[in-house]
């Protein structure tokens, strides 16, 4: 009985696996301000969750739990700017 195979991620050098889960939550930061723009409400959401999977996909597991921190992080942030643009107005 022969072993399965484990699949590697596309990416083998750990600077271009994290460096995509950087360029995935930049990316869906870009596309949720242009989102934004044209009064679409929260796109930013649907982004993140595409630029996670996206990351955990090419990347692997690492680079995927990095861009699930760098998402919240950028997640919450915006949310908190845009309460405090809507309090102070």
């Amino acid at each position: 009985m022969s072993k399965p195979e484990i699949s590697r991620p596309p990416f083998t050098s750990p600077v271009l696996r994290y460096g995509l889960a950087f360029l995935c939550v930049a990316v869906a930061v870009g596309l949720g301000l242009l989102g934004r723009t044209y009064s679409v409400k929260t796109p930013e959401f649907s982004f993140f969750l595409l630029a996670i999977a996206i990351t955990v996909w090419f990347a692997g597991n690492g680079p995927g739990a990095l861009a699930v921190i760098l998402s919240s992080l950028v997640f919450n942030l915006h949310r908190a700017a845009l309460h405090f643009r809507h309090q102070h107005g």
